[in-house]
């Protein structure tokens, strides 16, 4: 859900509030990926270039990943960006400029 009124009421713009989130099959398909695979929550962190508190928030769907997150995370987790949650986590990314720092 997103709260861009509550960044408009404290006079910052969207892009400025990270307030996006991902749908919770989303979130728990990710996880269930992430879990089938060889990576811990640090190492996959690590490699994709976020923080293990961002990865986590991201799973359990709080967070959206930007697009280059979301490729990243496919590419890692080795899921086809065509299809299942590749695909969906990539729909469901937030892409644009100022995203890509998380």
């Amino acid at each position: 859900m997103c709260r861009n009124g509550v960044a408009r009421a404290l006079g910052t713009s969207p892009c400025d509030t990270y307030c996006h989130t991902l749908p919770p099959r989303v979130a728990s398909d990710l996880r269930a990926a992430r879990n089938a695979s060889p990576w811990s929550l640090t190492g996959l962190a690590a490699v994709v270039g976020i923080s293990r508190g961002h990865l986590i928030r991201i799973q359990n769907g709080t967070r959206a990943p930007s697009l280059i997150v979301a490729m990243r995370l496919v590419d890692a987790l080795d899921l086809d960006p065509d299809t299942g949650i590749g695909a969906d986590l990539i729909r469901h990314s937030i892409a644009g400029v100022g995203h890509d720092r998380w």
